[in-house]
């Protein structure tokens, strides 16, 4: 090149680079298929969200568009094409299943209130971390725990939704009743740690479920059975039991 073409080459070369970068992203997401997850925040931050690179790594072509509903109203306009949900029994107007079989409530705090486990009556005068699904699992817990009945002289301390009564057990606020799928970081890391061996069975299930046009669609088809093997993984490494598909 003469001296004026191998600049004119130099000035260019950042925008032809610029183009074949744009052009690949038009064409991968051409190319991708993106699912509306409507899913529980909790469940999304706690469970989903961590295991994402997995899914994204074995699906490439396939994006997730999580959408965080934590009140069974949200679901009405079937605006979504799969959701994941905490309920006491399944939704009748779409098919789905049972992700989970073992909903114990485990009672868990923060190392500094209870590094070495806490008895009934320890646990009495601390406060109960309440969340707005599980009114009553405090009272299902301190009627079946040893040694019952006890007397609770601590205050109780609300919150909507679980993610927010497990950020205030981190911090110390208290002990709480939480299924241990939404914990199970935390217990490993040892940032919660189980307080005392008695459980109570929590009242709600994790569902799966899509609206019955979207039965048969491969992208979701394939979305069902990561979900389903990564929940299998989990079983196997004692975070929970997987239930047959229904």
């Amino acid at each position: 090149l003469s001296p004026a073409g191998a600049e004119y080459a130099r000035r260019i070369r950042v925008h032809l680079d610029q183009i074949r970068r744009d052009t690949q992203e038009l064409v991968r997401q051409r190319n991708e298929v993106q699912i509306q997850l409507a899913v529980g925040v909790t469940f999304a931050a706690q469970w989903l969200i961590p295991r994402l690179a997995d899914f994204y790594a074995e699906n490439p072509d396939l994006r997730l568009h999580i959408m965080g509903r934590d009140q069974p109203t949200f679901f009405d306009n079937f605006s979504f094409d799969a959701a994941i949900y905490f309920s006491q029994s399944p939704w009748p107007a779409m098919p789905g299943h049972k992700l989970l079989t073992d909903g114990a409530l485990v009672a868990v705090a923060a190392p500094a209130l209870a590094a070495g486990g806490l008895s009934v009556a320890e646990i009495a005068a601390l406060p109960w971390i309440y969340t707005r699904d599980l009114p009553r699992a405090w009272l299902s817990w301190s009627e079946t725990a040893p040694g019952h009945p006890m007397e609770h002289s601590a205050e109780n301390r609300h919150f909507d939704m679980f993610i927010m009564a497990i950020n205030a057990t981190l911090s110390g606020l208290g002990v709480a009743l939480l299924p241990r799928i939404l914990i199970e970081r935390e217990l490993r890391a040892g940032t919660l740690v189980q307080v005392h061996p008695h459980t109570v069975a929590n009242p709600e299930t994790l569902y799966y479920a899509f609206p019955e046009q979207k039965r048969g669609w491969e992208p979701l088809c394939r979305f069902e059975g990561w979900l389903l093997a990564a929940m299998g993984r989990d079983a196997g490494a004692g975070e929970g039991a997987l239930a047959a598909a229904g």
